[in-house]
């Protein structure tokens, strides 16, 4: 692990901790210690004050750590693993927590897993599917990027099974991270053997007033209960007038929680595609455009 500053990029401290390598770094709200999650299943925490000194090693990972989220007050400290482990730990002990943390509040929200993300996952996933996460600063939205090529917008917090999203295509390959930036302005992510980096300005949509819903009546077939199915359809389309289709420009019908567990009122736009000459392999060459 290598720091440097970012104003002119001078290093800071230099040290090598991990075997396997390190998959995930993030300071405390208040930037006074550093966690750093590796592949060789546990989290140091060092002390930025104190010249970087390694301060705990949380151990109880069974796998890859994945990645690391700091509570609000930098007590607390979240992980997930490769095989799908969510744990929590004391920042000051390096102790697992083995309670219930629901009431904890989390600076940031980058795990595949926990009650804010549960339905970010497809039907049919493996747990492999999701690369990468990311909540909005302000707590409404989360992204994701998955294996598909695809980033998706999710309302937050995200509990229906498979969520109703908003789904971006551009990456030729698998996408491997996503994030917002300081005010939620813009996301962008990376892609894997495309080696590129899209960017997307994250903007606010207009609700559009339908007006009221008039049921129309329609005869058809009945079904083995002797109800009129064409009927029962028609009722469903217009109660469900909320399109949650899984395109920008897609408008399908889909299902729309009661709650108002829909489709995310924000969306993503095109701003700029950047690719990098890709010497290791096929790819889209050395370019930079505005789409």
């Amino acid at each position: 692990m290598q720091v440097f500053l970012d104003s002119n990029l001078q290093p800071v401290h230099k040290t090598k901790d991990s075997r396997e390598g390190i998959t995930d770094l993030k300071y405390s709200p208040d930037c006074r210690l550093l966690a750093a999650a590796t592949a060789d299943t546990w989290i140091d925490i060092y002390s930025v004050s104190k010249g970087y000194t390694r301060l705990q090693r949380c151990s109880g990972h069974s796998s890859t750590v994945r990645g690391i989220d700091w509570s609000t007050d930098g007590s607390v400290l979240q992980s997930d693993s490769a095989d799908l482990e969510l744990l929590v730990w004391n920042a000051r002990t390096g102790k697992q927590i083995p309670i219930p943390s629901r009431d904890v509040q989390f600076a940031t929200y980058t795990l595949r897993l926990g009650f804010p993300v549960m339905g970010i996952w497809p039907d049919g996933s493996d747990g492999t599917d999701v690369n990468a996460v990311a909540r909005s600063r302000g707590g409404d939205v989360v992204a994701t990027c998955d294996d598909d090529g695809l980033v998706k917008l999710f309302n937050c917090p995200c509990v229906l099974d498979d969520a109703p999203h908003r789904a971006y295509r551009g990456h030729s390959s698998h996408v491997l991270g996503v994030r917002f930036n300081s005010d939620d302005t813009m996301l962008v992510s990376v892609g894997g053997y495309d080696w590129a980096m899209f960017q997307f300005n994250v903007v606010e949509l207009v609700p559009v007033d339908h007006g009221p819903y008039l049921p129309q009546k329609v005869w058809g077939a009945l079904d083995p209960e002797g109800n009129d199915k064409t009927q029962r359809v028609a009722r469903a389309v217009g109660s469900e007038r909320f399109g949650t289709g899984t395109g920008d420009r897609t408008s399908g019908l889909s299902h729309r929680h009661p709650h108002g567990f829909g489709r995310s009122h924000k969306q993503c736009i095109y701003v700029h595609t950047a690719y990098r000459q890709n010497t290791m392999g096929p790819g889209p060459g050395s370019c930079s455009r505005v789409v």
